[in-house]
């Protein structure tokens, strides 16, 4: 690939720019996944959150804050209305196009910047017209350019490939205490300190199967163990351990022991 060749990027775009308004009030923001890079456009006061790091400023014309996937943010617009534009980045195509050009890096937590720079290619990117997909392509490469050249830190650690046997124990721990809850790639990856992406990398390398397998599979080993005793129904045994609903947890149990619940209920029987 020569150096003025552009990637081949997906049908789906890597990175979509849409202008909004915000009214004074509170406004809770949890990218879960993409990465969101919010700049203003107007002047406002603003009292943002990213974690427990608080800031209370005046922005203006090309004002940024990045939020990466996963954090815990939230933004209360106190005076004037709040014009942005944001660029909402899939952590998928992020993390593939770091890693062909920077190696493995991740987007910084961004609570007050200025970048003029970013702001006009935010705006184009805006304004492009839904089928010119050269323009779009051309402004999303230059667009993501600079964010990984700007905004970026390296991934340190076991990050890099596995999970420490420490983090990876209490993502574990944490999986078999709330089998049967919401489980989220966000919550995970918060105990093990890494972002969404890096983490689910670095868990299906260390484990062999990906974080949302992994919980199907301790729901189906839960679920078979329950079903084995014989006391509930096995409605009542798909709903007590996260599925969806009996036939959701049939196929996973089919799929975990080549043996449909019936069938291992009766084992125990006949044992």
């Amino acid at each position: 690939m020569t150096g003025s060749t552009l990637p081949t990027l997906p049908t789906r775009p890597p990175i979509v720019s849409r202008r909004q308004s915000f009214a004074p009030g509170f406004i809770a923001v949890t990218p879960r996944t993409s990465h969101l890079v919010v700049i203003k456009l107007s002047r406002s006061w603003i009292d943002c959150r990213i974690a427990d790091r608080h800031l209370q400023h005046e922005t203006c014309f090309g004002s940024v804050a990045i939020l990466p996937s996963g954090a815990d943010c939230s933004a209360l617009v106190d005076r004037g209305t709040a014009q942005t534009v944001t660029l909402s980045i899939d952590d998928t195509a992020f993390a593939s196009f770091v890693d062909r050009d920077s190696g493995q890096c991740e987007p910084r937590d961004v609570l007050r910047g200025h970048d003029m720079h970013l702001a006009e290619l935010a705006l184009s990117l805006a304004r492009v017209a839904p089928r010119d997909f050269i323009s779009r392509d051309k402004l999303a490469h230059d667009a993501m350019t600079h964010i990984t050249t700007r905004y970026t830190r390296p991934v340190t650690g076991h990050s890099r490939g596995l999970l420490a046997p420490s983090a990876l124990q209490a993502v574990r721990d944490f999986i078999f205490a709330n089998v049967a809850g919401e489980l989220s790639i966000a919550q995970l990856a918060a105990i093990a300190q890494l972002s969404p992406y890096h983490f689910s990398r670095a868990f299906t390398r260390t484990t062999g199967v990906s974080p949302h397998r992994y919980i199907m599979q301790a729901r189906a080993d839960q679920a078979a163990a329950s079903i084995r005793v014989g006391q509930q129904s096995l409605a009542e045994v798909a709903y007590a351990h996260g599925f969806t609903d009996q036939s959701h947890m049939c196929r996973w149990i089919q799929r975990r022991y080549n043996a449909t619940p019936t069938s291992l209920r009766g084992a125990t029987a006949i044992g």
